[in-house]
Parts: C-alpha cells; structure tokens; sequence
C-alpha cells in the first residue's frame, strides 16, 4: 500500500510499532519459513532468493522493497497505534499512539495482520496472567507463548510440552526433537496436513510471477461464494494429491473443504518439513486432548487422565487481530459466511466488512489489507495494498493515477527500469494460459502414477 501511494505521489504517513519493516521475520524463532512462494508485485530483487524463502530470506527481501520505492522518509518507527477512530465533523480520520503521538488523515489503510497479538490457551492456573484462573495449582516450570519461542537451546536437557497443532507448533516441536529434547504435542481440533514434496515442488508451479496480476484482476470481479466455488472446484482436483491422512499420529482431518479452512478461517494447513517422521521415529508424542488440571510443581493432568510431568510448556495456540480494539466493533462482522449461505467454519473474531477488494462498507475511506478470501493467499498482499492505495489516490484525484478498469484494478504505469518493473501480465497471460492446465495434468498425472507404483511396490509377492 506505502508503495502505491508513494507512486502515485499521496502525502502520507507509514506507521510501524516495531524498529524495522517485517518486524515478525526478523525476530521470530529461527526455523520460521514460507510455506509457499512469496512475490510482491512491480519489484525485482537484486538478488536471487530461496523459492521458499527463510525467515532472513523474507526480512531481507521486504526490506529490499522498502527501500526500492523509498519509503523511508515516509515512515515513522516505533509508533503502536492503539486507536483509531473517525471525526465525521472535519472527514478525518484521529490515531492514538502509545508514545502518545497523535495523527490525522483523509483516509486509513490498516495492514496489521491477522497475527497481532499472541492468544493464550484457558488453562488451571493460578499463577497465569493471561487466564485469571484463581481455582488451579502453580506451575513451577517454564510457561511461554511460542511467539517468545526463538531456538531449542534453552530447553536441552527437558521435558516439554508443545500445545497446538499449527505450522509453529509443529517446526518448533520439530526442532527441539532434532536437538534431542523429549517433546510431546498436545493437540485438539482437526488439521489438514499437507506433504514436504507437494509445497517444495508442486506449489511452486502455480506462482509465475507474470500470471499473479491476472489472476488477482480475476478475483476482484467475483463475490465472496464464487471465489469459494472456484476454489472448492481447485480443491477437489488437488486433495487426493496434495492432502495426507495422518489419523494414525494423532492429526485427524477436518470434515469440511481444505479451501473452506484456508480462505474463510485462516486455519492454515499444517505443511510437514519432517514431524510426521519424527513421530515415526517416537522423538515427538502426539497426544490428544487438553490440560486438565496442575498437580503442583511440573506435575500436568491432561485431559485423558494421564499424568505427566514437563519442565516447559509453550502454547502454540494462535494470534488474534484486536481489530475491534483498534477501529471498533461496527467495522466488524462475518460476511464471508453471510455470502456462502452456512458457516463451514468456526471465526475465533469477527472479521472486516468490506466490499471484496479490500475497502470498508461502512466507511469508503477505511481500507484493509490481508484479509480479502483468495486463492493466491499472501501473495495478494501487495496486490490489494496497490488498489488500496489506487482507491486512495482516485478520491484525493491525484494526477498521475490511470483511469479505472474491469475489476476496480489498473496497472500502475512505471518508467522503462528492467531492474524495477514486473513483467507485464497481460502481455504473458495469454501466452500461460495454455501452459497452466497442461502442468497441472502433467503433475497430477505423474504423482498418481508413483503413488500407484509404491502401492503396487509395497504388495507381498506371491507364492508359486
């Protein structure tokens, strides 16, 4: 969005709470990576980057974006922005920082992610802040959150306990397995778990960087139920290839539609770098369930009657976005259900409600960035950040701004930079089109023929 409204010459203020750009990637547990490729849009880096890129990967790269369309003396640091309310007397938009600075605007692009403030599991403590349980024992161990995770080393020599079935979970749990820690997993609702060889090699085939405008142009044109037909029609294609049953570790699959799960819950799958082998392998204990009660010292009841006793115990259990707190209840709802007819899943919050490209119904000078359902998922990102910042320049009538095509979209125009510019899409749309399905019939006749291979491999011989 700050990339956008740079270009199109807006005076504005980009408000960051942390000291850096993609503060999440820079200090957060080492072993964090994308699970999938990730583009921004009009940039080509300086240098090549991982397909799935590290988490110094992303930092690296966002900043590199950054700094390609200047957006420096435009930022302020270290400015947590705890409310925002709207003063209909003069049209401007009134933020409050912590720091006790104030601000003004015609317009407010909130880009906070859905991951903004660590969420904790209810559990029987009485000595837990974040429960205000006054009925259970003490824990006298090490209880942490696995946003404050970083690496396995503090742990060497422990028992811990990992609460959660999610992608952190998971690798951290992971990890510490690798260093030689006893780790058991704690988990309770259902999760798809998708294959190490289907996000390395697969995924990547659905991200060529010319065909992401395309498709996002695409996607603007369609209400919230057509985006989740087509991606149930996507779905039942790729779930025989793609998804992995793994009931027998303790990881039940969900009932209702993957695409149901990642477009409208953000109950992202879980993406398998390894643990299903090191539970295999018995370094990682899937068990099922919650905590039941604290027995005193590091003594945990579980839900299954089983006592166990564990020096640290992370809860992996989620973010939550404070929306409400932040903008307010009446910004608010769920009608991403309201278009599908039935709530195929479970919100943990209320959502924005916007008009499918990213702008509130409520008020039109209120844009979200993140949380438009689509296929293309983070890397839609920077797309909506542009027509956010498209929508912007068009009521402030700035002069450089293209007229509005299909969809509300335009593709900003750039000065000939073959360093800079993305290829264009329309240019080389039509020229994939064909490629894309002819791939993915290639790919998913491959994968059924080698897992017909290995079943037929895997068969006793017979006597004769």
């Amino acid at each position: 969005a700050a990339a956008g409204l740079a270009h199109y010459g807006a005076r504005f203020r980009l408000l960051e709470r942390s000291d850096t750009v993609a503060s999440i990637w820079k200090h957060n547990y080492t072993g964090l990576r994308m699970h999938s490729p990730f583009v921004l849009p009009y940039f080509r880096p300086k240098r090549q980057y991982s397909t799935l890129m590290s988490r110094t990967e992303v930092h690296e790269y966002v900043s590199e974006y950054f700094d390609h369309f200047q957006l420096a003396p435009h930022t302020r640091f270290h400015q947590d922005v705890v409310r925002a309310f709207y003063d209909p007397t003069n049209s401007h938009w009134q933020l409050e920082t912590t720091s006790g600075d104030r601000y003004r605007a015609r317009h407010l692009i909130v880009a906070t992610g859905q991951n903004r403030f660590p969420h904790w599991p209810q559990l029987p403590l009485n000595n837990n802040n974040n429960n205000n349980n006054k009925n259970g024992a003490e824990y006298t161990g090490t209880l942490l959150h696995s946003h404050a995770y970083r690496d396995a080393r503090p742990f060497l020599g422990q028992r811990v306990l990992v609460i959660g079935s999610g992608n952190s979970a998971a690798e951290q749990a992971l990890e510490m397995a690798e260093s030689g820690i006893h780790v058991d997993m704690l988990v309770r609702g259902a999760r798809y778990v998708i294959p190490r060889f289907v996000f390395e090699r697969l995924l990547p085939l659905f991200f060529w960087p010319a065909s992401l405008e395309s498709a996002f142009r695409h996607e603007l044109t369609l209400s919230y139920a057509q985006r989740y037909k087509e991606a149930l029609s996507a779905d039942s294609i790729l779930r025989p290839v793609v998804l992995k049953d793994c009931s027998r570790y303790g990881f039940e699959q969900p009932t209702h539609p993957l695409q149901a799960s990642l477009l409208f819950d953000n109950r992202i799958p879980l993406f398998d770098w390894g643990l299903m082998k090191a539970v295999r392998a018995g370094k990682v204990k899937v068990r099922r369930g919650t905590v039941a009660a604290f027995e005193g010292g590091k003594r945990v009841r579980l839900s299954d009657g089983t006592l166990q006793e564990y020096d640290s115990i992370i809860c992996a259990t989620g973010y939550r976005h404070g929306l409400a707190s932040l903008v307010g209840e009446r910004y608010l709802g769920q009608q991403a259900f309201s278009a599908l007819g039935a709530a195929a899943c479970k919100l943990n919050e209320k959502v924005p409600l916007t008009n499918g490209q990213g702008t509130s119904v409520v008020n039109p000078r209120l844009h979200f960035v993140g949380w438009e359902p689509s296929s293309l998922q983070s890397n839609s990102f920077g797309f909506f950040g542009w027509k956010a910042a498209q929508d912007v320049a068009r009521d402030l009538r700035l002069a450089n701004l293209p007229s509005s095509t299909a969809g509300g979209y335009t593709s900003p125009q750039f000065a000939v930079d073959p360093k800079s510019a993305s290829p264009s899409a329309s240019s080389s749309s039509s020229s994939l089109s064909w490629m894309i399905p002819a791939t993915l019939l290639t790919v998913y006749g491959g994968l059924l023929l080698r897992r017909r291979f290995v079943v037929l491999k895997q068969q006793p011989k017979k006597n004769h």
